[in-house]
């Protein structure tokens, strides 16, 4: 499928593919370096390589002038090869996500919504945060969390811990797209602002 959904901010942009191609039909138009292959081959399930591909396609759809490679740091943070722009990619399900910025705060997450978070919100909520969820649409809340959290990771790359570094402020999920967190990160806090949409099953979530 053609690249799906796009998201402008002042500072940047944020897509969004819904994955309906086979892996083959990726590996007749996406462009990959030797590297690249390398890589492919040592995901161990083929929907992980779908999905893999997938960010490399939609890179490409809204870059398709550009020669720019994705490759990672130590920590597994991407960044474009020769290029000084921002960069950060998410997958979950059927849908793949890239946000290209060239200043500030970039990080994309894209989750499937799952019951599980209701076991895993102590590791991850900040004890304030459970003031402004409320029960009725509670496993929302923390399927929208988790998903904006993974976002700010995202930009910082490592040394982070959710439920104490990460506050998101507080939100009626009802009404509001767009939301402000404070993050504490080697020392220093952070003022960041997040916008989110809800795309078929999963949570979108990206820096603003």
């Amino acid at each position: 499928m053609p690249l799906a959904l796009t998201f402008h901010t002042s500072h940047g942009l944020t897509a969004v593919w819904e994955i309906t191609e086979s892996l083959d039909d990726f590996m007749k138009t996406v462009r990959l370096s030797e590297e690249e292959r390398t890589r492919l081959s040592g995901f161990k399930t083929p929907k992980r390589s779908l999905q893999w591909m997938a960010t490399r396609c939609l890179l490409q759809s809204i870059e398709p002038d550009s020669s720019s490679l994705i490759v990672y740091n130590h920590l597994g943070k991407p960044h474009l090869a020769n290029d000084n722009r921002l960069i950060s990619l998410s997958h979950s399900d059927r849908y793949a996500a890239v946000q290209l910025c060239h200043s500030g705060y970039c990080g994309v997450d894209i989750q499937q919504r799952e019951e599980r978070m209701t076991r895993l919100a102590d590791k991850f909520l900040h004890r304030e945060e459970y003031d402004f969820i409320n029960n009725e649409h509670r496993l929302l809340y923390l399927n929208l969390i988790w998903t904006m959290k993974e976002a700010i990771f995202k930009h910082f790359g490592s040394g982070l811990a959710f439920g104490a570094q990460i506050l998101i402020h507080p939100f009626d999920i009802m009404l509001y797209t767009e939301v402000f967190a404070t993050v504490l990160h080697s020392g220093k806090e952070h003022i960041m602002a997040l916008r989110w949409h809800e795309i078929g099953n999963c949570y979108l979530a990206y820096l603003c």
